[in-house]
Order: C-alpha cells, then structure tokens, then sequence
C-alpha cells in the first residue's frame, strides 16, 4: 500500500500535491468544527462553547503537521482559493470598468 503511495506521489505534480493536501486539511478542520458542535450537544452542552472554539485549533493543528511541508502550513483551502479568486475579480472589474468608460467615450 505505502509502495503504491510512494509511487502516486512521485507521478504528481507540487500543485497537485498541495491541492491534494488543502483538500485533506479543510476536510480535517470542517470534521473538527462540526464534530465539535455535535459532541457538545449530544451531551447537553456540558462542554460549552470554549470545547467548540478548541476543537477547530486542533484539526488545523493536525492538518499544518501532517501537510506543513507541502501545502506550506496552510492546511486550508478557502484561504489559497480567496488568493487566487481576489486577484481575478480585480482584474474582471479593471476590464469591466475599461469597457465602460470606452462606451461611454463613443
């Protein structure tokens, strides 16, 4: 199995060994929060909202740990998809703005 692993990971590409470990780390981080949430009520709220805010902290802990080389401590999707997603809506509503004034020079 670890041969097969080894392999895999040979054949991939850095961008796709971090896509592949963002992925792995928000699903980490959204487990923890959600599961903390679902703990504490399922014991009626006895550990309280301190457990809830803790559990998250430690799934992003995990994920740095296990992908920290990689992925560069990042461990969350969202935060690398709002980098690449910002910088494209600049650029749409530069072009955006460019067609407008260009129309209304016409």
């Amino acid at each position: 199995m670890s041969q097969t692993l080894v392999k895999l990971s040979n054949r991939l590409t850095p961008n796709q060994k971090k896509f592949i470990a963002e992925v792995i780390g928000t699903f980490i981080v959204v487990v923890f929060a959600t599961g903390a949430v679902v703990i504490d009520s399922k014991m009626h709220g006895i550990l309280g909202i301190s457990f809830i805010a803790f559990a998250p902290f430690v799934g992003i802990a995990i994920a740095v740990y296990m992908f920290g080389k990689i992925s560069m401590a990042h461990g969350v999707f969202a935060l690398d998809s709002a980098a690449l997603v910002l910088p494209m809506q600049k650029a749409l509503l530069s072009l955006l703005q460019y067609h407008l004034m260009r129309r209304d020079l016409h």
